[in-house]
């Protein structure tokens, strides 16, 4: 048996060749967790203020068929402008997005609804959905409304979040804040000591 004195650096005083480095090797499994659920519960939770049940996201963002899709429905809802701006009040995209369904609904007497099916499982973006829209009263279907378009637009406003957030966690940023967060400790060439 033999005793072997090592220096360990916190992440901070590695050479910026080391930290480099260190940031690599972290990416291959920061986000070996469920990284996502804020982005879903939000997406949901906006969702309701616009009248969109959004169940079962699914997303893939770096490879073909890119993108977010989910199922779910869609009926108006009354007082969406407000509770939005209580709850996202700098996103005028979503603002743009709930007038357009209101300006749908309102050629039809706000009786139209929606079901959203996905209808194509290899790949995950919003034109993998199938948008049937109908009259709650007679369950007629109507074509011709803005209402898919709107919904599809939703989708792409959930793919854009989830890669704001992926980009985000995949920074220096915020590696470095974790890294330091959780006192990480490494030997001289940047190998990680495991100190949990």
């Amino acid at each position: 048996m033999r005793t072997v004195e090592l220096k360990v650096y916190k992440y901070d005083e590695l050479s910026d060749k080391d930290k480099e480095k260190v940031r690599n090797k972290y990416r291959e499994t920061a986000l070996d967790y469920d990284w996502w659920d804020f982005v879903f519960e939000d997406a949901k939770a906006i969702g309701k203020i616009l009248g969109i049940e959004v169940e079962d996201i699914a997303f893939d963002l770096y490879n073909q068929g890119s993108g977010a899709c989910f199922e779910g429905n869609y009926a108006y809802s009354a007082g969406w402008r407000d509770k939005l701006k209580a709850y996202a009040p700098k996103d005028e995209s979503l603002e743009k997005l709930g007038l357009a369904l209101q300006v749908a609904q309102k050629e039809h007497a706000y009786k139209l609804e929606a079901t959203i099916k996905k209808n194509w499982f290899q790949y995950s973006h919003e034109n993998t959905v199938d948008i049937e829209v109908y009259n709650r009263d007679n369950s007629e279907v109507v074509s011709g409304t803005m209402i898919p378009d709107v919904l599809k637009d939703y989708m792409r406003w959930i793919r854009d979040r989830l890669y704001e957030e992926y980009d985000y966690r995949m920074s220096d940023e915020c590696i470095e804040e974790d890294m330091r967060a959780n006192d990480y400790e490494f030997i001289e060439d940047g190998l990680r000591m495991w100190n949990d």
